[in-house]
C-alpha cells in the first residue's frame, strides 16, 4: 500500500468505485467521514457515540445526523442501533456487502488479493484466520516450512515458535 500522506485514514476504494460517493449528501459524507476517523483513532469498527460529540466533529445539525444515519444504513456503509439518551452504537460496514466485516471489530482485516478473496458469507467462527493462524500458515492458508519459504535458500530461517 503506498501513503502519499502523513497521519492519514482508510476510506474504502469501493466508495468511490461503485459511484456511491456522488449520490452521497454533504451531511451523508461527513457523517461517514467522521465514523472512519473515530474508528481508526479507537483502533474499533463499533463505536457508541452520542450526536452531540459527532455534530462537534462534522458541523452537522441533530436532524440531518439523523438524516444521514438513515442514509447510511440504506447504503450498506454502516449499521446503528439506538442507545439511552442521544447516543448510538455504530458499526462500520464492508460497503462492497453491506454487512459488518466478518472479523471482531478491534481485530485488523487482512488485506487478500482478488484471487485470493472468499466470500465474507462463506467465512465461518472456525474458518476465520487470527493473527497467530496468519503468520504460521500465511495468508494463502498453507504451510510455510523452510522447505517451501522462498527465503530459505538465502539462509534466512522464518519459523517462529
Amino acid at each position: 500500500m503506498t501513503v502519499m500522506l502523513p497521519q492519514f485514514f482508510g476510506v474504502p476504494q469501493h466508495l468511490v468505485r461503485s459511484g456511491l460517493l456522488t449520490r452521497l449528501k454533504p451531511a451523508q459524507l461527513c457523517t461517514y467521514i467522521a465514523l472512519l476517523h473515530e474508528s481508526e483513532r479507537y483502533c474499533s469498527r463499533e463505536l457508541d457515540r452520542s450526536d452531540q460529540q459527532l455534530t462537534a466533529l462534522t458541523g452537522v445539525s441533530a436532524r440531518a445526523l439523523r438524516d444521514a444515519r438513515i442514509k447510511l444504513q440504506e447504503h450498506g456503509l454502516v449499521q446503528y442501533e439506538h442507545r439511552s439518551g442521544q447516543k448510538h452504537r455504530y458499526v462500520i460496514c464492508d460497503p462492497a456487502t453491506g454487512r459488518p466485516y466478518p472479523f471482531p471489530p478491534k481485530e485488523k482485516i487482512p488485506y487478500l488479493r482478488k484471487a485470493q478473496k472468499v466470500s465474507p458469507a462463506l467465512v465461518s467462527e472456525q474458518q476465520k484466520p487470527n493473527h497467530a493462524q496468519v503468520t504460521a500458515k500465511g495468508l494463502s492458508g498453507r504451510s510455510q516450512s523452510p522447505a517451501h519459504d522462498e527465503l530459505a535458500g538465502h539462509g534466512v530461517h522464518l519459523d517462529f515458535k
